[in-house]
């Protein structure tokens, strides 16, 4: 289990058992705990104070079928050279597709594993454009780009690969950057 400890706001168990699961042999603490049963929503979270904001670590997310077309090596990639810069930041890939298990080897090679993390298409809710503060398509072929649009809906900035129909929803610097496909450093 690879736990962020600077940006988790908590930790929805399904069940008192794995709770103390948790607990027990993962030493998360009791108040990051909420049993939850399935079916039932948690309310969302207070607005941040000021204070709490000024220390707040990036996170910068993408989504989409994990296919060797889709880019997200390149995503990882560009996340390592992020850290290199100094930037504190967390990245989430939310997706499933046959290319997952080799961008999980390769986030472990580029030892930035425990900052990034793998979600299941069922992540794509109201919560997760919520977390993010910068979304990414890094499609390296033409492709629609919903989940471009949706971040963009959500008033998200955005970085998208200039390719067909990802430039049309994206305005270079004024909603977006539109960047090289495969280019790490852009």
């Amino acid at each position: 289990l690879r736990l962020s400890r600077r940006w988790c706001r908590g930790i929805v168990a399904t069940s008192p058992e794995l709770c103390e699961d948790l607990k027990l042999n993962f030493e998360i603490p009791s108040e990051w705990i909420q049993v939850v049963h399935r079916g039932l929503s948690v309310a969302e979270p207070s607005t941040p104070r000021k204070s709490d904001l000024a220390s707040k670590v990036a996170i910068v997310g993408t989504s989409g079928r994990l296919t060797p077309t889709g880019g997200y090596s390149t995503f990882l990639n560009a996340a390592r050279r992020v850290l290199d810069a100094g930037v504190d930041a967390e990245f989430v890939i939310v997706g499933q597709g046959e290319d997952e298990g080799e961008l999980r080897r390769r986030a472990d090679r580029l030892k930035i594993a425990d900052r990034v993390t793998f979600a299941g298409d069922a992540a794509v809710g109201l919560s997760f454009w919520k977390i993010l503060d910068v979304y990414c398509q890094p499609s390296t072929v033409p492709t629609v780009g919903r989940n471009l649009a949706r971040a963009l809906a959500h008033g998200l900035p955005a970085v998208a690969s200039d390719i067909e129909g990802l430039r049309s929803i994206v305005t270079h610097q004024e909603t977006g950057l539109c960047v090289p496909p495969g280019d790490t450093n852009a």
